[in-house]
């Protein structure tokens, strides 16, 4: 059989919902063509915030054609490690570089400049002049092109991107290869469509990064009133459902509650303490609950925080959920901290592959996985996020695409059920 490789790259655009649900975004789509005329897309978006100067796209188009056409469409990882070194070039207006220049030029200004100085020349005026300039990929483009190599490499090897997908992250045994019902975390904004409860794993709710003292109270008690709230709703929605099968209750921090406590270890597990008290805490899970500087100075902190928390006899789970974006620090979170669950947000890490690889080390660790998507895309690019979720079997899967995601991933799921 001959083996397929990547003929050409094109850029085209998609429609995509951006930062926030009434923000529609035209973002830039990679069309990746194999030799055998099939062509794959992936769209270029992770914040939803991203630009692309139109004057750029031809240049990045050649700059990925110089990467990766002509190469063998069979190893997805090697393909995406390419993409995230590839760059590309622009031809800009740029003073010269006075270091780019020969000894000889040098030596004339030298003595132009002495000559103007003594009034016999006048100075010079620079000019800028026609400059090539080398960038690294976008990240945005990265994740277009590694989400269009994805689907590219699972038809190369003859398999649905799910079934390809599973290989990565699962292995290929009998068992692995069983569709499983992927436990779904619920935005609490969305507790008002009853229809949802029934899917729901967890309930999950994040603290907004800017929060102050007075949204959460000087000493977090208006917040931990509202944990008390939700619990009780959650006690009071599953009363007929044993305490141990209700859902979990999952609460991003974003760090604000430690520097409300001016970043005291001590106060902070104060108030885990009374977080813990709002409800079964055998079933809350709270991640970033510290953050730092580095994933190397979080994770020592971490390890504090999960110390005392266990000195203290807390039941309630802690994840890491900060300076996971990339696999340098995931291993670096694995290997310092240990932690009992980490949180990968989907949309932080541009390349599919560095995210598939960041899967493969947490599932070959001890500690669970919790995938995190964003609310920005379409349904092709949550639609891949999904697939994502279902190969690496994860503790919890907060749906990219929000509501329109979590819907997409209930009835999807009931249909092939």
């Amino acid at each position: 059989m001959t083996q397929l490789k990547i003929s050409a790259v094109n850029l085209s655009h998609s429609l995509a919902y951006g930062s926030s649900k009434s923000n529609l975004i035209q973002v830039p789509c990679v069309e990746i063509q194999l030799s055998d005329g099939q062509t794959f897309k992936g769209d270029g978006l992770l914040t939803g915030d991203e630009t692309t100067p139109p004057a750029t796209l031809a240049p990045l188009v050649d700059g990925l054609t110089q990467t990766i056409v002509g190469q063998p469409a069979h190893d997805f990882l090697q393909l995406c490690r390419l993409v995230s070194q590839s760059k590309y070039t622009l031809n800009e207006m740029r003073f010269p570089d006075p270091a780019q220049k020969s000894a000889d030029e040098r030596k004339k200004d030298n003595r132009r400049e002495m000559l103007s100085m003594l009034g016999v020349l006048g100075k010079e005026e620079l000019m800028p002049v026609p400059t090539d300039m080398t960038y690294p990929m976008p990240r945005h483009l990265v994740r277009g092109a590694t989400a269009a190599l994805l689907r590219a490499c699972a038809h190369t090897a003859g398999l649905s991107t799910s079934d390809y997908l599973r290989n990565l992250l699962s292995g290929a045994s009998e068992e692995s290869a069983k569709p499983t019902k992927l436990p779904l975390g619920i935005h609490v904004d969305f507790a008002e469509h009853s229809q949802l409860l029934e899917h729901a794993s967890a309930l999950c709710y994040a603290i907004p990064p800017v929060a102050n003292a007075k949204a959460l109270g000087k000493e977090v008690e208006v917040f931990q009133k509202y944990l008390r709230q939700l619990n009780g709703w959650i006690e009071d929605s599953w009363s007929d459902v044993e305490a141990e099968n209700r859902p979990w209750l999952f609460v991003d921090l974003n760090g604000a509650v430690h520097k409300i406590n001016n970043e005291s270890s001590g106060k902070t597990l104060g108030s885990l303490y009374g977080f813990g008290t709002t409800g079964n805490q055998e079933k809350m899970i709270f991640s970033n609950v510290v953050t730092n500087t580095s994933a190397t100075t979080t994770a020592k902190d971490q390890v504090l925080m999960q110390s005392m928390t266990k000195s203290r006899k807390l039941k309630l789970s802690l994840a890491a959920g900060c300076w996971t974006n990339s696999l340098e620090n995931v291993q670096t979170w694995l290997e310092k901290a240990k932690p009992k669950m980490i949180v990968l947000n989907l949309n932080e890490t541009a390349s599919m592959g560095e995210l598939i690889e960041m899967i493969q080390q947490i599932n070959g660790s001890t500690t669970e996985l919790i995938l995190q998507g964003s609310g920005c895309g379409n349904q092709r690019s949550w639609d891949l996020l999904h697939q994502v979720a279902q190969a690496a079997q994860p503790f919890l899967y907060l749906p990219a695409g929000r509501l329109d995601g979590t819907m997409q991933v209930i009835n999807g799921r009931s249909a092939t059920a």
